[in-house]
């Protein structure tokens, strides 16, 4: 058992060399517990487990895996695995954040089973539903191929299935490299200025909705233009309607934006 114990931390170390450089770090760790059933006896048995999961793709996770067997507090058997799971939905590749997240299971493992250490493999299925951003209930059922032993004078070889749940903790968190709250995958404006108010797609905010995000409008409620820093001139006469003292009329930058039309120095409304 030390041997499956030094395996078990050795091969953690060598996945963490392989792919830690992956860009969102998305490790995950779950833990859980359920019964077992050996295909060739009518016992039941109780079996806690614990796996490290590692992010590779939007379909695919790579995951090292110990399960235990045990019947009246001893231990039946103990199975160390690398799996990949693949995850779907309606035979499509699912979205990361659904709701309900099925999957589907397999890889190779080294059993220790009647005093035996052998390969083995397994497979299986398997759902997440996620709870909080970084943690989810998981339910999963599998099929466990068992090592060939010699256990008083016969020859063995016992196939497990096994049905556990539990929970699985997200280590990292997605990566943000602006620190607007919204993670790179799903921003659409990335280099967003610290500080800038950001709506859920990570674009900063623009109320009046005139194209001049609201940390550079100086009009943030008034739809404008650029040349304006977002604030309108409504009488075209390029002065800005916040400094016209005759927004509604063309007049000269002199007089702060009114007219003197018959040009005797006195504006219009004065004259």
């Amino acid at each position: 058992m030390k041997k499956f114990t030094f395996l078990f931390f050795a091969l953690i170390f060598v996945m963490g060399a392989v792919i830690a450089q992956n860009a969102d770090k998305k490790w995950a760790v779950g833990l859980g517990a359920g019964v077992d059933g050996n295909l060739d006896e009518s016992y039941l048995g109780f079996v806690p487990e614990f796996y490290l999961s590692r992010y590779l793709s939007p379909s695919l996770d790579l995951m090292l895996k110990n399960d235990m067997g045990l019947q009246t507090g001893n231990l039946d058997f103990n199975d160390i695995l690398l799996n990949l799971r693949y995850k779907l939905a309606n035979g499509t590749i699912m979205a990361e954040d659904a709701a309900f997240q099925p999957y589907l299971f397999g890889g190779a493992g080294l059993m220790s089973d009647n005093e035996v250490n052998g390969l083995n493999f397994n497979g299986g299925v398997g759902a997440k539903i996620p709870i909080s951003p970084n943690t989810s209930i998981y339910l999963e059922g599998a099929y466990l191929s068992g090592v060939d032993a010699v256990f008083h004078s016969k020859n063995v070889k016992h196939d497990f299935w096994k049905v556990t749940a539990g929970l699985e903790f997200a280590l990292a968190a997605a990566k943000d490299s602006d620190g607007d709250g919204v993670r790179d995958k799903k921003d659409k404006c990335p280099g967003t200025p610290a500080g800038v108010k950001v709506d859920e797609n990570g674009c900063p905010l623009d109320r009046d909705g005139d194209g001049i995000p609201d940390y550079k409008d100086d009009c943030p409620d008034e739809v404008g233009a650029a040349q304006f820093n977002g604030c309108p001139d409504t009488d075209g006469d390029g002065i800005r309607d916040k400094d016209d003292d005759c927004p509604n009329v063309a007049g000269l930058a002199k007089f702060n934006g009114c007219p003197d039309t018959d040009e005797d120095g006195v504006i219009d409304s004065k004259d």
